[in-house]
């Protein structure tokens, strides 16, 4: 029956590869390309949104570490996605080596946050938020920044940056989490298995 050979096809490992939330893997399990970097070697354009104060479908920014464009599900007028070259699989998967990145990442957000200023008929000037989501809740496999300033477009907008949510990581929180680690404070977390 079809039942019987979907199961059989479940036991059997597979031999071509598979994908996983915009990531493709061999079928060993190793990282072989990713959505993201097909857009920072411009082989994919980014998907444009109405709504968002930024340019879209083009890459803002791109350097040999990180590229940066607008997030096709953009939940504020101002709404970059900054994502490194190199593949991690989730802010888990960092180390103290990587900080430099991480520090890199932020700094050219925060120019693109100053060449776009907020409307200053809002009063205060509202406060952007850099975070990272936990991989079970992220929509991509392959880490990347959220740099998000409000007004939020939509109602729910603000709650995939609430840093105070367990999926929620703030790049002050990670940053913060590796120099502890690299201070000898914390052990260094263990590397974790990808999820089925």
């Amino acid at each position: 029956s079809s039942r019987a050979a979907a199961a059989l096809a479940s036991l059997v490992p597979p031999t071509s590869g598979y994908r996983w939330k915009g990531v493709d893997f061999s079928a060993s399990g190793e990282f072989v390309d990713s959505d993201f970097l097909r857009i920072g070697r411009h082989e994919v354009t980014p998907e444009p949104l109405g709504g968002i104060a930024l340019p879209q479908g083009v890459l803002l920014y791109s350097d040999l570490r990180c590229f940066v464009f607008a997030s096709k599900e953009a939940v504020a007028a101002f709404h970059l996605l900054v994502v490194p070259r190199c593949w991690f699989q989730s802010v888990q998967c960092l180390s103290v080596v990587d900080i430099d990145l991480l520090l890199h990442m932020r700094g050219i957000a925060s120019q693109f946050l100053f060449a776009f200023p907020p409307d200053p008929a809002i009063a205060p000037p509202p406060q952007p938020t850099f975070c990272f989501h936990r991989v079970d809740f992220i929509s991509n496999a392959h880490i990347h920044m959220h740099v998000v300033r409000p007004p939020f477009l939509l109602p729910w907008g603000a709650s995939i940056t609430d840093v105070s949510r367990e999926e929620v990581f703030s790049l002050d929180l990670v940053l913060q989490r590796l120099y502890s680690v690299r201070a000898g404070l914390l052990a260094p977390p263990p590397q974790r298995p990808l999820s089925s």
